[in-house]
């Protein structure tokens, strides 16, 4: 079951896509793609952050999006 603080962290993640936080520019500038793909980066950061299992290609995968480099 996830947490309040974990609801929150993922609540986080979404509210910085404008482009007012530590990342640099607004991802919509690169169109809905660029946004969700940056989206799912960044929530990949947090989950892999909070399990040592987590497993990023599959969870891109599930995204719809290509692996990481």
């Amino acid at each position: 079951m996830m947490t309040k603080k974990q609801f929150e962290a993922i609540a986080k993640i979404i509210s910085r896509q404008g482009g007012n936080d530590d990342y640099v520019g607004n991802d919509y500038e690169q169109g809905w793609d660029g946004a969700t793909e940056v989206i799912a980066r960044r929530l990949a950061d947090y989950f892999a952050g909070q399990n040592p299992r987590f497993d990023r290609g599959q969870f891109m995968d599930a995204c719809g999006l290509p692996p990481e480099l």
